[in-house]
């Protein structure tokens, strides 16, 4: 699982870590960081949008994507996506 930073200015190595620590996210979980420069060419190629949100927030389009070993979009996920729908996908691509 590769996450993408809207946030570049507070999405720090440690604040991260500590995001990662406080949801229990497993181990394997990456996040991609960086200035907005680098960022921005990963929101443009994958759609992504961002907002100001109310307090100090940042308002973001939550799609997930599953892509494959030769980084082809395979399958586009909403927010109501289960580990189970992605595992049974999987299975079924591996089987095409």
């Amino acid at each position: 699982m590769l996450a993408v930073s809207v946030e570049p200015v507070h999405d720090t190595p440690t604040a991260v870590r500590r995001y990662v620590a406080q949801h229990r996210l497993a181990p394997a979980f990456r996040w991609l960081i960086g200035s907005h420069g680098r960022l921005s060419r990963v929101w443009r190629a994958y759609h992504v949008a961002a907002l100001p949100g109310a307090r100090g927030t940042i308002t973001h389009s939550s799609a997930s994507f599953l892509i494959d070993p030769q980084l082809r979009e395979r399958l586009l996920y909403d927010k109501s996506v289960t580990t189970a729908d992605v595992l049974h996908d999987l299975r079924e691509l591996a089987l095409s």
